[in-house]
């Protein structure tokens, strides 16, 4: 498991950083005196794309993960958790909720904002 999550990390991470650029450029361009539509809603649909890229390869780790444990093992993890990603977690500013990791609602991995 614990390869596969350094896998995981090694393909995601730039991911992620590459999505906070662009929603730091987001930003910046709505910050503008005259935001320009079309390059906001071009840099939008690549913030989207990000997004959709690391969701993606969230699942697509969280069902290796799931393949790896046994029948029992994941009848107990269905049944304590509701499955991966179900448990408790550390909501924003210090706030308790569902999900793993920091951040909000039902989460499969790391959130960095």
């Amino acid at each position: 498991m614990q390869a596969l999550r350094e896998a995981n990390w090694k393909e995601i991470t730039p991911l992620q950083n590459e999505l906070m650029n662009k929603r730091f450029e987001l930003r910046s361009l709505w910050a503008q005196p005259n935001p320009d539509q079309e390059k906001i809603l071009a840099k939008q649909k690549e913030v989207n794309t990000l997004r959709e890229k690391i969701q993606e390869k969230a699942t697509k780790h969280r069902l290796e993960m799931q393949q790896i444990l046994t029948p029992d093992q994941q009848a107990q993890l269905s049944a304590t958790f509701g499955g991966f990603g179900a448990g408790p977690g550390i909501g924003r500013k210090g706030g308790f909720g569902p999900g793993r990791g920091k951040g909000y609602g039902q989460g499969y991995g790391p959130c960095f904002w």
